[in-house]
């Protein structure tokens, strides 16, 4: 998350005392619907207990949510706001944020790291810490991220909707993909992907501030990749699906369990079908092939 005025960063954070993944699940699926991107909670454990928390750059928006939170009356969840100044912010996400495996073919390398750490034989991609969102440490980038790599060679056109720290648009590069293009609506999360793009050699990824309702294009790309809300993807459903070229991929995350079925339903209607289903962590994701001809 960039840092707000001040170098003040806003975490409001929720106390889970039992570790049962049915709580978790519900808590989850709670801050969702709050209208919170899965990419932007942050589970840490710490036993007995888990904390989940969200950032923000505005105080407003942070006690939006304390507020919304609160007003479930979570038995024996408190919700905290913490104001993070900028040393307490940057010393948290040294922390939390390593080097990991991401895939069989990729790696995630924080840029204080570059030149110290690597895992032989993978493809390191190199991204600063400023997001909270799309480092790839969250289930529902990670499934993206195994998609991606999946159909490798099948693509040479990736469009990513909600790019965050441009990590999905990188790995579709890397996968041979010549004409990659990613959107954001928030323009500090597009700043700090193109920061991301330079450091990992892939500046030729057309990146933009747009809201993907109103995005407009007249192309068609052989791989869509959607990590959202599920309510957003509910509402952008038809749009997405136009965006793919027939017999292509279209990939989808941010889906909680309890919206799953829903979500199934809503997209049966579209010409699609389903190659693959991830599932984990209170996450489930989706990878479709269009159907029809050219």
């Amino acid at each position: 998350m960039p840092k707000g005025k001040n170098g003040k960063v806003f975490e409001v954070s929720l106390r889970l005392d039992s570790p049962e993944k049915g709580n978790a699940e519900i808590l989850l699926n709670a801050l969702v619907n709050a209208g919170v991107s899965p990419e932007e909670i942050v589970e840490c454990e710490q036993w007995p207990y888990i904390d989940f928390s969200v950032y923000f750059r505005s105080l407003k928006k942070a006690q939006v949510l304390k507020k919304k939170m609160r007003a479930l009356r979570l038995r024996g969840i408190p919700t905290r706001l913490k104001i993070l100044h900028k040393n307490d912010w940057q010393t948290k996400w040294q922390e939390d944020f390593k080097p990991f495996c991401l895939t069989r073919r990729f790696s995630v390398i924080p840029v204080r790291f570059k030149g110290k750490r690597r895992f032989p034989g993978r493809i390191s991609l190199f991204l600063d810490t400023e997001l909270a969102f799309g480092s790839g440490l969250h289930a529902t980038t990670r499934f993206m991220a195994g998609f991606a790599e999946r159909c490798a060679g099948r693509y040479r056109s990736f469009l990513d909707i909600g790019t965050g720290t441009g990590i999905l648009a990188m790995i579709a590069f890397k996968c041979g993909a010549q004409d990659v293009a990613a959107i954001d609506l928030c323009r500090d999360a597009v700043g700090v992907a193109k920061k991301n793009f330079i450091r990992n050699k892939c500046s030729s990824i057309d990146i933009r501030v747009a809201d993907a309702n109103k995005y407009r294009t007249s192309k068609k790309y052989d791989f869509v990749a959607a990590n959202l809300i599920t309510q957003d993807l509910l509402g952008l459903g038809k749009k997405i699906v136009q965006l793919v070229r027939p017999g292509k991929f279209l990939a989808v995350s941010g889906i909680s369990y309890n919206s799953y079925d829903r979500f199934r339903q809503d997209f049966a209607k579209y010409p699609l079908r389903c190659l693959k289903i991830e599932k984990s962590e209170g996450w489930a994701a989706l990878l479709y092939k269009k159907i029809g001809s050219r």
